[in-house]
């Protein structure tokens, strides 16, 4: 719950995965908004009660038709090479590098350190 009230949060997903209500919430603000807790219920029924949910509002941000699963979640090729674009117009604009091509390498390369780093970590997690 704490993320929702963070912007530095909402604008750092944003630039991840372009979530559609992180973006709604910092253009109309939190009082356009209302959170409640509908229903206490165990971890079992949890998903039931989502599906009925997502049946019954036909919510414009719940990108899934499905309770937790991406299954019918609509993106075409178009949408999803529009939003990568995007995403690496931001990033690359934000970045010190001073062309795409160096963007991307120099990404890619993080990124890489950061898998490996996560490897040999899992690794000697798992010899303990």
């Amino acid at each position: 719950m704490r993320y929702y009230f963070s912007l530095k949060y909402l604008n750092k997903e944003i630039l991840r995965n372009n979530s559609i209500i992180y973006r709604a919430l910092l253009k109309y603000g939190y009082s356009k908004f209302s959170l409640e807790i509908l229903e206490y219920c165990n971890k079992e029924y949890i998903i039931n009660l989502e599906q009925y949910s997502i049946d019954l509002l036909k919510s414009e941000y719940n990108l899934y038709l499905k309770a937790e699963s991406s299954l019918g979640r609509i993106t075409r090729e178009e949408t999803r090479a529009k939003l990568r674009n995007l995403w690496l117009n931001i990033l690359f604009s934000n970045s010190k590098d001073k062309t795409l091509r160096e963007f991307i390498i120099n990404y890619n390369e993080k990124r890489l350190d950061e898998s490996i780093s996560r490897i040999i970590s899992y690794i000697k997690n798992f010899k303990k």
